[in-house]
């Protein structure tokens, strides 16, 4: 409950911030198709009380411009070198939609409450991003591309997020950070390609099958991955990598129900499932403040995701996931930590402006 208190608060100096454009009302002719927050907990995913370990806390929001609307031009140059470089265009050569992005991720060792380095466990560390993406539908195939700036290590505010809450409601304090990981800039490019299969035997109507890929180059990651997603209801929408915030696209297109009747028509249900294979992870490996932990990177890791996505009316959605991931590095010890999967959940509240009479029909009846 500590984290999540804290990435409340973050979540709600995110709104603040959001830019004006979030004011806008349906029908006016703004340039936001939507925009979406996410909070991400292991909280939401775990039945102990004590919840702050590894991926403990993130807080992510988003929006994207309607397209053909202009937007700023760092992120038109984005959407130039999707379109150039990876072939990220609407039908009949249509430009993509475009987005934006903030982030803020914190990571602790299994116990927060040692004041010295835990050098058999991952280090304290921090990540605050911006980014700037493109993505479109074309055919089957739905390509996006991300890419980030931020920062690591102190610059970041883990220790002033997670501790200055902790001290708001008077619980014991993370008393680590002096050892978090060492600063280091953020940059970061990700790519991935889904293809989508359904109107196909033997599919039900209602029921799809998406198959992506995933690269992501950069400064704090480098990996691939490769998944799959089933999904019942909106069979048409894809609902991105089931990773932490590092790919948080917002595309509100496709957004049809395909359920027959009833209040199920209300609802899209997925389930996701992903390998990748991991070269460099600096959240795990980078140099801290005191001495190096003691532990190896795993090459191998696997993610799973279970949620469901729910129409509460014309705009609005209440999305949750709950996501499980093995074990991202191995600890020479015997304190029998190796190989445990962590478990986390992500709660997101979706406003969708141009949610048409023939996207919530279904939701009316």
């Amino acid at each position: 409950m500590r984290a999540l208190m804290s990435g409340a608060v973050m979540l709600g100096a995110l709104a603040v911030g959001a830019p004006t454009a979030l004011a806008q009302e349906p029908g006016h002719e703004g340039r936001l198709q939507g925009w979406a927050f996410a909070l991400e907990n292991d909280f939401f995913g775990r039945a102990t009380i004590s919840t702050d370990r590894w991926y403990t806390n993130g807080f992510h929001y988003a929006h994207s411009y309607r397209q053909g609307r202009p937007v700023h031009r760092p992120l038109q140059r984005v959407r130039e070198l999707g379109r150039d470089w990876f072939g990220i265009e609407g039908e009949g050569g249509q430009a993509a939609t475009a987005g934006e992005f903030l982030g803020h991720n914190i990571y602790t060792p299994n116990d927060v409450d040692p004041s010295t380095p835990q050098i058999h466990d991952r280090p304290y560390a921090a990540l605050l991003s911006y980014g700037m993406g493109t993505f479109a539908y074309r055919g089957q195939h739905h390509r996006a591309l991300d890419i980030r700036i931020g920062v690591v290590g102190p610059a970041a505010g883990g220790d002033e997020v997670q501790s200055g809450f902790h001290r708001l409601i008077d619980d014991g304090l993370p008393n680590g950070w002096a050892y978090q990981v060492r600063p280091r800039l953020a940059l970061q490019g990700t790519f991935t390609h889904t293809q989508r299969y359904f109107d196909q035997s033997p599919l039900p109507h209602w029921g799809a099958v998406h198959l992506h890929g995933r690269a992501t180059v950069g400064t704090i990651k480098n990996l691939v991955a490769a998944g799959i997603t089933f999904v019942a209801g909106e069979k048409t929408r894809v609902f991105g990598a089931p990773d932490e915030g590092d790919f948080f696209t917002v595309d509100f297109n496709n957004r049809q129900n395909h359920f027959a009747a009833g209040e199920l028509r209300r609802s899209t249900f997925f389930a996701q499932f992903q390998v990748a294979a991991v070269a460099s992870n600096y959240l795990i490996e980078g140099r801290t403040y005191g001495p190096r932990p003691e532990i190896e990177l795993k090459r191998g890791v696997w993610m799973s995701t279970f949620g469901i996505s729910q129409r509460l009316s014309r705009e609005w959605r209440l999305e949750y996931r709950i996501k499980r991931r093995s074990a991202e590095f191995t600890a020479h010890t015997p304190y029998g930590r190796n190989g445990q999967i962590q478990s986390y959940g992500e709660v997101r509240l979706v406003r969708d402006y141009d949610a048409g009479p023939d996207d919530i029909e279904s939701f009316r009846r």
